[in-house]
């Protein structure tokens, strides 16, 4: 009656097959992170490293390990509750991950990865007191993308280089409009976004891999 999320209610919400805890503090995994998650396992190997960033509750984390074990994967988030909530959810499912806090790369100096995944805050900031009364019960520095939407992908994509290998593929996750900006965001060095639509049709996601 409240219009709490039934996910924070019930403490769980499944997700690529998996059951994660979920509390209030962490965003809620969604459905439509789903076409994310399935675009990194087709391009995992065994050997690869894989981060995800601005974790969450580990959704994106948990679903390639477990679906690519021969992976090596972290996940970081600044947030302390989503640090963890993902080693909980890890640890519970069986996930051997590791898990690290910072603000995006800062804890991962040195390290470099095959695939980088994020599913970003991406909601322009003007935005965030017209949302369902629903998701105004999530952390709003999980949605909060400043006041274009856009924060996220300008210093991911600023960064990303000094943290790919040689040919390594970066996927986020976007919001509505999105797909027609982010070309003009890509910095030399990386081949053409392709986008994907979730399986409403909208565009929901991208790729793009750095260039030998």
């Amino acid at each position: 009656a409240a219009r709490e999320p039934l996910q924070y209610l019930l403490g769980s919400a499944d997700f690529m097959g998996h059951r994660l805890s979920v509390r209030p503090g962490v965003l809620i995994p969604r459905n439509d992170t789903e076409t994310l998650a399935q675009m990194a396992i087709r391009r995992v190997k065994p050997g690869d490293r894989v981060l995800d960033l601005c974790c969450g509750s580990g959704c994106l984390a948990i679903a390639v390990k477990m679906a690519c074990p021969g992976a090596s994967v972290w996940a970081s988030d600044l947030m302390q509750e989503a640090v963890s909530l993902t080693r909980e959810n890890a640890a519970r499912i069986g996930a051997g991950i590791t898990v690290t806090q910072g603000d995006l790369f800062q804890p991962l100096r040195g390290q470099r990865f095959e695939l980088i995944i994020s599913n970003p805050p991406y909601i322009p900031s003007d935005e965030l007191p017209r949302l369902q009364a629903e998701v105004r019960f999530e952390p709003a520095a999980a949605l909060d993308g400043g006041a274009d939407g856009l924060s996220f992908y300008h210093a991911i994509l600023a960064r990303a280089p000094g943290f790919l290998s040689p040919g390594g593929w970066l996927m986020v996750e976007i919001g509505d409009g999105q797909a027609e900006t982010l070309p003009s965001l890509l910095p030399a060095g990386f081949e053409p976004w392709r986008i994907v639509s979730d399986l409403s049709g909208l565009p929901r996601a991208a790729e793009t891999r750095l260039i030998n």
